[in-house]
């Protein structure tokens, strides 16, 4: 019997069209073989699975959350509650990592095309003029919403797209690559960098592959080591009471670091932990690009 179902289930393999579309996302609640929480209190669960090496995550303000499939190459639509499937949002992208919603357009940074997609709120895909080497985070400075920081994941550059306004009180959709980075090392470019994101007050943080740190740049000062020792820091955001969430991509975890630098392991066992996304207060996301899985963090009220 049991040679009976395998070879049956080789016929079924072989006899599936080669053109088909993988499965949607499938929700799921349950705990998953590894990851758990680390600190009192702290639930994981799988937020959605099935997907194609997910990287960034962004909500779409209705409702959703926008997952980006780096191995498809297209942007999935979850139920920001369930994590169910609400189909694609767009597709057509080269090799896309991080994203990031500026108003009602997200944008995405495409690896292999070297610049930045910019997808409306009805999918529809246009790319901003001018090149960033390998762009992976994305942000907006807090005194500067409307523009926007790329980083250059092989040079290890922040480049900067300045909103052109051209009418009083509005501003036009176009975003212009300035001529001069934002910021990169002083002794020269090299690769590592991966995400960055900025603090209420204006302070940047950085994500370096290559050094295992978090790089802080404060208003005013030069950027500096801040977080060491960890293992291939991945995704940056800002968490609740001025804290900041680390994804480790090279131990699966993640990390929350507060104003002093204290440390706390929130959760473990994530995979290939990339991206995180705060939903709420209690509620995070993080992308596992190598198992194809979006992780729900809930943290203790």
């Amino acid at each position: 019997m049991t040679i009976f179902v395998a070879f049956a289930g080789l016929i079924a393999l072989f006899a599936a069209p080669t053109g088909a579309a993988p499965p949607p996302p499938a929700p799921a609640s349950a705990p998953v073989t590894g990851a758990r929480g680390a600190a009192p209190g702290v639930a994981v669960t799988v937020f959605a699975s099935g997907l194609s090496g997910p990287q960034g995550l962004e909500a779409d303000g209705k409702d959703a959350v926008l997952v980006v499939e780096n191995g498809a190459g297209r942007v999935a639509r979850l139920d920001r509650r369930t994590g169910k499937s609400l189909g694609v949002f767009a597709q057509g992208l080269k090799t896309p990592a991080f994203a990031f919603r500026l108003g009602e357009t997200l944008y995405v940074g495409e690896r292999e095309a070297n610049t930045v997609a910019a997808i409306d709120a009805k999918g529809s895909l246009t790319r901003l003029e001018g090149t960033v080497v390998d762009p992976l985070g994305l942000a907006v400075h807090p005194k500067a919403p409307r523009n926007l920081f790329v980083v250059s994941h092989r040079q290890s550059i922040v480049h900067q797209f300045a909103s052109a306004s051209f009418d009083v009180g509005t501003v036009s959709s176009t975003l212009v690559l300035q001529p001069f980075p934002f910021l990169s090392p002083a002794e020269g470019a090299k690769y590592g960098w991966r995400d960055l994101a900025f603090a209420a007050d204006g302070t940047l943080y950085v994500a370096d592959e290559l050094s295992g740190a978090v790089l802080r740049k404060r208003p005013g000062g030069t950027l500096e080591p801040w977080a060491t020792r960890l293992s291939s820091p991945s995704g940056l955001a800002a968490g609740p009471g001025n804290t900041l969430l680390v994804t480790e991509e090279g131990n699966g975890r993640l990390t929350r670091i507060d104003a002093k630098g204290k440390r706390t392991v929130l959760a473990e066992g994530l995979g290939k932990a990339r991206e995180v996304l705060v939903l709420d207060p209690t509620t995070l996301l993080v992308s596992d690009r190598g198992g194809g899985v979006v992780y729900k963090v809930t943290l203790a009220r």
